[in-house]
């Protein structure tokens, strides 16, 4: 995807460290539950969420 760095988060802009790519069995975000509301958000369709910003939303 042009203009996309796929390992930035695509809400604060840090590495979202994923592997799902690269080793999917290990990857964080494989047993991560993530809110719909995270999933279906506009900005979130061409890269992964960071852990940080998951754990953040859920706070809320």
């Amino acid at each position: 995807m042009e203009g996309v760095n796929m390992k930035k988060c695509p809400l604060c802009q840090n590495d979202n460290q994923c592997t799902v790519s690269k080793e999917p069995e290990t990857c964080w975000c494989m047993t991560e539950s993530f809110p719909k509301e995270l999933l279906t958000s506009a900005l979130l369709k061409d890269s992964c969420i960071c852990k940080k910003c998951v754990d953040d939303y859920k706070k809320k």
